[in-house]
């Protein structure tokens, strides 16, 4: 079965909103869609976003799955039209009814004044009753009837038997059209929420608390009577929590499950896998928290933001099922707890039941939406427009799906680049080069059979996200300041990393011991975030085979050595000794002549016109089974850096 939130991708825009919502370019909004798992409006105070979120709560009832998965049941539908059609015409076009000695088999007639309301059933997304009637019109075993004896009654027919072969082939189709109709039926079975009957809708304002006001739901009373909500919405702030408890621990055995499972989910995620056990003493309306071995305690000295996690996530464990509305979750929550929080919505069983619906002014929420395909976000503005004869001007909203990154968010949420969307680290290597070599390596070694466990998280990281990388430059890395604590003053020459980047990692060359001084310092400085490679230069990470692959694609190489076994074995230790230009010229393809030379410049390097290229053509070459030892360590290195300044990431 789907997750509930898949049958609801789309929603009407409430009649309320009708004539106030529009789309991006002015265009009347009369659906919102792209819904998801987790819906974050996001927008400015006063814009109107807390106002939508509370409407979609009152009228989101419609099922709505994707538009994808709505064109392959109408296209299921026209295919099986098109075929009872071509059946019918073979038959005399007149849409007889088959019977067998009075035996219904099939009525085309029946069917083809079917199949307009399959497709207004289909459109209006209610698969049950389309599953009911197509189960209806093929429930006959089509080839348990004799095609000897089949008989087309009705215009034009009389009651005449069909001639045995056509019958035959009639029968044929219809069976394996019911062979079609089987299989799709139980796909379009697997389109239904088996709780969908169930489902609750649950707001949670933005005042809430775990302190009770004489068993009276006294915010909770206003809240609605405000707002105008009707039965049909619950409102759940927390104030009646302590009733809540003490109904389900003295309740059945399913209701003291719920309890206990909150208990365990609270124990797992914020106490450090400690038993806890929450309790309400007799003639008390107050909530006790015992944490391990600590001695029992009222709720309430816990931390606000504790506090309001419980409060937010409780109703996932006495819910079964429906539309939640959060109004900012991150009050009094820290950073690093709003992203558990986000892990919560986002991977816990008891949340696939439901779709979920936040107001939020929190950069640390939106950052969940790099790391899953369940979120959505949806700015939220006002937008003004005079009424005719009328002085007085009414605000109308503009509401629009926008991605992770987009200025529009930024602004919204009056907040500048500094303080979202920059990369959580980066990583400092000398030139492009060395950049796309090391790009290579790590996204080999991830797909290699040298790949450890606490690797594989990175597959869930993103570069320019979660990882960046820079260039020094060589040796102008002499430019970059990489303390900790330096400040800018008015003489400064040198510039500090750490005001326009995240922590950083450096590799330099070893380059045969040049600049000792200058690694020293970084090494002071850097401690294990400073990397000096065990090989003279970056190209030295390839393998004897890539460097072979790579030279022979120069067309002078190729011409004196046609194929890779006609250049001589090198010993991998060279690798360490001689850089890559003069290895090449004195082990591979040594005096041949007319042969292109690789150490022009005698320093052993490639030249800088050589290095691009010569990059660009190994790529290819390095492969997840030809990594070097010295390779496979440095990506390791990396990999590790990068997962470690992600601690935080909502990763799975």
């Amino acid at each position: 079965m789907l997750e509930f939130y898949e049958s609801f991708q789309k929603c009407d825009i409430p009649t309320s909103l009708k004539g106030e919502l529009f789309d991006g370019v002015g265009n009347p909004l009369n659906y919102l869609e792209e819904l998801n798992k987790i819906n974050i409006l996001v927008g400015a105070n006063n814009s109107g976003k807390s106002k939508l979120l509370r409407e979609i709560l009152r009228t989101q009832r419609d099922k709505y799955y994707s538009n994808n998965r709505k064109t392959e049941i109408l296209n299921f539908l026209e295919l099986i039209n098109s075929k009872i059609k071509r059946l019918s015409h073979n038959l005399g076009g007149n849409r007889p009814y088959l019977n067998n000695d009075g035996k219904d088999v099939f009525n085309f007639e029946h069917f083809e004044q079917l199949i307009t309301p399959f497709l207004t059933i289909a459109a209006n997304y209610d698969i049950n009753q389309l599953i009911l009637t197509l189960k209806t019109a093929f429930s006959k075993d089509f080839k348990e009837f004799p095609p000897d004896n089949i008989r087309a009654q009705g215009s034009g027919h009389g009651n005449k038997p069909l001639d045995a072969q056509l019958s035959h082939n009639i029968l044929q189709e219809l069976a394996n059209l019911k062979n079609i109709v089987t299989e799709k039926t139980s796909w379009l079975s697997e389109q239904q929420h088996s709780t969908f009957d169930t489902h609750k809708c649950i707001y949670i304002p933005s005042v809430r608390t775990l302190r009770p006001f004489a068993r009276r739901s006294k915010i909770s009373d206003e809240t609605k009577r405000e707002y105008g909500f009707g039965e049909t919405i619950n409102i759940y702030n927390g104030e009646l929590m302590a009733t809540d408890i003490q109904q389900l621990k003295n309740s059945n055995t399913g209701d003291r499950r719920k309890i206990k499972a909150f208990e365990k989910f609270l124990s797992e995620e914020f106490f450090d896998k400690k038993e806890i056990e929450l309790t309400v003493p007799i003639g008390t309306d107050l909530i006790n928290i015992k944490i391990g071995e600590e001695k029992e305690q009222p709720i309430h000295n816990l931390g606000d933001g504790l506090q309001m996690i419980i409060i937010i996530t409780f109703p996932f464990f006495i819910y079964d099922c429906g539309f939640i509305g959060i109004e900012e979750p991150e009050l009094f929550i820290h950073p690093g707890l709003q992203k558990e929080l986000l892990k919560f919505f986002l991977h816990h069983p008891k949340t696939n039941n439901f779709q979920i619906f936040l107001s939020s002014h929190s950069n640390h929420i939106l950052d969940a939406v790099n790391y899953t395909n369940k979120l959505s976000i949806f700015t939220v503005r006002k937008a003004y427009h005079k009424k005719t004869n009328d002085i007085e001007i009414l605000p109308d909203f503009v509401v629009e799906n926008v991605a992770y990154g987009n200025d529009n968010l930024l602004n919204l949420l009056g907040v500048t680049n500094t303080s979202v969307y920059l990369s959580n680290c980066t990583i400092w290597v000398e030139g492009i080069t060395d950049r796309l070599y090391l790009q290579r390596i790590i996204s080999q070694y991830v797909v290699s059979a040298h790949l450890k466990e606490e690797f594989k998280l990175y597959k869930h990281l993103q570069e320019g996200v979660n990882y960046s990388f820079a260039l020094t430059a060589g040796d102008s890395i002499v430019h970059w300041d990489f303390s900790e604590d330096s400040s800018y003053e008015a003489d400064r020459e040198s510039i500090i990393v750490k005001k326009f980047c995240g922590k950083s990692l450096v590799i330099v060359d070893n380059d045969f011991g040049k600049n000792l001084g200058r690694k020293s310092r970084l090494k002071d400085l850097l401690a294990e975030r400073f990397i000096e490679l065990p090989v003279p230069e970056t190209e030295n990470l390839l393998s004897i085979i890539t460097i072979k692959k790579t030279i022979i694609q120069y067309s002078t190489v190729a011409k004196a050595f046609p194929e890779i076994s006609n250049l001589p074995e090198v010993d991998v230790e060279m690798l360490k000794h001689k850089k890559i230009g003069l290895l090449i010229d004195e082990l591979l393809i040594k005096d041949e002549p007319g042969v292109k030379r690789f150490n022009k410049t005698g320093s052993g390097s490639l030249s800088p016109t050589d290095k691009l290229e010569f990059c660009r053509k190994s790529l290819e070459f390095i492969e997840a089974g030809n990594l070097t030892t010295d390779a496979i360590s440095l990506a390791e290195i990396v990999l590790a850096f990068i997962i470690g300044q992600n601690k935080n990431a909502i990763l799975p």
